[in-house]
């Protein structure tokens, strides 16, 4: 069911766009408490002059030119969705795309992203990007973290699809998590599902 959806994701945007439309009323009757829940975790996310916060309206342009501003390189195996302002002010109003920053302390700048797409089903995409400027700092791994600890707390199942080209986000997801399960897809990419370590075991808040 996942490789169809990522399927129709790519090469049929039309129905995508009415699948996200569903997914999103589904949702939010669902999982209500979302956000709720990945605020209270971001809270807890210690990084030593980072910090991690859910991204609201306000941070839309700071976000845009963030992600619009990394190489084409360092972004050929992050393409969850387009960089432009209108796109993330869609995607902000989506109650099942969480979409969460971390900002560097010492210029108040954002330096990475990463999200939650959600489905009413119970699963829930992963995906980030932190900019190369602050890398090998361990905050990939963190974010990894973070957002399995906030899934374990929502009762969704966590996944993500990475190339296997990707060395940097297979190391870390793997530091992060378990992996459960692994499954090819096409394109040398890879679909895994992951679960909380046993030493990172949280209960519900």
């Amino acid at each position: 069911m996942a490789a169809f959806f990522i399927f129709i994701k790519h090469n049929v945007p039309f129905i995508w766009n009415i699948v996200e439309w569903l997914n999103c009323i589904l949702f939010k009757c669902r999982y209500p408490q979302l956000y709720k829940i990945a605020e209270d975790i971001l809270k807890t996310t210690t990084l030593s002059n980072f910090s991690c916060s859910c991204v609201d309206f306000n941070d839309l342009n700071d976000l845009s030119r963030f992600l619009e501003h990394q190489s084409k390189e360092y972004v050929k195996y992050f393409n969850p969705h387009k960089f432009d302002y209108s796109t993330l002010r869609r995607l902000c109003k989506d109650h099942s795309f969480l979409m969460m920053k971390v900002v560097n302390e010492t210029d108040g700048n954002i330096c990475g992203y990463f999200f939650l797409r959600c489905f009413f089903t119970g699963r829930a995409f992963h995906g980030l990007i932190v900019d190369s400027s602050v890398r090998g700092l361990g905050i990939g791994t963190s974010l990894w973290l973070t957002s399995m600890r906030i899934c374990n707390a929502a009762h969704l199942r966590m996944f993500a699809t990475i190339s296997i080209h990707n060395n940097a986000s297979l190391y870390s997801c793997k530091k992060a998590n378990d992996v459960i399960e692994e499954k090819k897809l096409s394109e040398d990419y890879i679909l895994m599902e992951f679960k909380l370590k046993d030493k990172n075991v949280e209960t519900d808040i």
